[in-house]
């Protein structure tokens, strides 16, 4: 089994509460639902991009390819801290429905820093706020949040409907105990990447990255029962965690050649 591994261009956490602000330099990426001391949520999701280019050289040019080979490609992000998962806990990946902007803000910033992407906007405070439902670059996007506790924003990503679920959507449980690191297999979504960049642009959708989110019953909870906290290293991180995109693919032919006799003889 050959592996190549390529690593993020841009990764940022969306924070509801704070949603002018970026955190694009963070050297960790959140997804969570914390419960403020005045009993408002506190919901954080992230986004991480993979350059297309590389993505298409390494189909193209590092799989060895061909009607019969196997391969697939995982989306990876490595636990730096988890908390609060008393109940099992999802985690959707979801193709995110339009581009965005690392910016150069880290949490504890004072004042903000407002440039690049934000719970609010895709480039930077008050500019090309994110759409919760249209059709964009030929695909439907949506978006969610609570008008109760946030503003409109969290990102958005590419909807499709087949037998009635979420085309693109990719999850991973967790339970109190499990490892926490995420790795699924995104293959379907990287496909569409390469047939929009490579194949055809009336194929496929363009590349601007994953979102990551918990599940919609476990965002904007208001009751201490339910804080799901999950941090991973993002791709500023000083350790040798970064995301990752990692694909596989068998490097290897199983050739049958000649035959093989045996016989047992006895003394007598």
């Amino acid at each position: 089994m050959a592996i190549y591994k390529i690593f993020p261009t841009q990764d940022s956490t969306l924070y509801s509460l704070t949603p002018d602000a970026n955190f694009g330099m963070d050297a960790i990426l959140e997804a969570s639902n914390i419960i403020g001391i005045d009993g408002t949520p506190d919901v954080a999701r992230f986004l991480t991009q993979f350059d297309t280019d590389e993505i298409v050289d390494v189909i193209n040019n590092k799989i060895v390819t061909g009607s019969t080979t196997i391969w697939d490609v995982n989306f990876r992000t490595f636990i730096a801290e988890a908390s609060g998962i008393s109940n099992t806990q999802i985690l959707e990946i979801l193709p995110a429905g339009q581009s965005w902007n690392n910016g150069t803000g880290k949490f504890g910033d004072s004042p903000e820093t407002t440039d690049g992407c934000t719970w609010a906007d895709r480039s930077s405070k008050d500019i090309d706020a994110w759409s919760m439902g249209a059709v964009f670059d030929g695909k439907r996007i949506t978006g969610s949040f609570d008008s109760t506790h946030s503003v409109s924003g969290g990102g958005n990503w590419i909807y499709e409907v087949a037998t009635g679920i979420n085309t693109y959507r990719v999850t991973q449980s967790f339970a109190l105990r499990s490892n926490k690191d995420l790795n699924v297999s995104t293959k379907e979504i990287v496909n569409n990447w390469y047939d929009r960049a490579f194949v055809s642009g009336d194929k496929g959708f363009g590349n601007s990255g994953f979102l990551v989110k918990l599940s919609q019953s476990a965002e904007f909870f208001t009751t201490s029962s339910q804080q799901p906290i999950f941090k991973y290293y993002s791709v500023d991180t000083n350790t040798i965690y970064p995301p990752q995109l990692e694909f596989k693919w068998v490097d290897f032919t199983t050739v049958l050649t000649g035959s093989l006799t045996s016989s047992i003889v006895s003394d007598s």
